[in-house]
C-alpha cells in the first residue's frame, strides 16, 4: 500500500492556514501579537511615549536596549578633536566629515 505522505501534509496545512491566534490586539491599527511585551512596546510608537532616558544627556528611547547601547557611547573616549571649534569626536572619519562643516 503506496501512501502520498506529501499530500496528506499539504492538505493538513491548508486546513491550519490562518488558525493561529494572537491574543494581543492593538487597538489602533491591525498589529496583533502572542506576548503583551510586544504590544506595549508596539502601542509606544502611535504614542510617541519613549520611557527610557539617559541620565547624563536626557535622550530618551522607546526600548531599553536601545538606551543601553547608547549609554555605551558616552564612555568610549573621543580622541579627535576639531582644530577650528575644538569639538572631541570618537572617530577619524567623523572628524573629516565634520571638518566640512566648516568649508565656507
Amino acid at each position: 500500500m503506496n501512501i502520498d505522505i506529501r499530500g496528506l501534509y499539504d492538505t493538513s496545512l491548508r486546513k491550519n492556514v490562518g488558525a493561529e491566534v494572537f491574543p494581543f490586539a492593538c487597538p489602533q491599527c491591525p498589529y496583533t501579537s502572542h506576548y503583551k511585551s510586544n504590544l506595549n512596546r508596539h502601542i509606544r510608537k502611535h504614542s510617541g511615549e519613549r520611557p527610557f532616558v539617559c541620565k547624563i544627556c536626557g535622550k530618551s528611547f522607546v526600548q531599553k536596549c536601545y538606551l543601553r547601547s547608547h549609554e555605551i557611547s558616552h564612555s568610549l573616549k573621543k580622541i579627535y578633536v576639531c582644530s577650528v571649534c575644538q569639538l572631541s569626536l570618537r572617530t577619524q572619519d567623523s572628524l573629516k566629515i565634520h571638518m566640512l562643516s566648516h568649508k565656507d
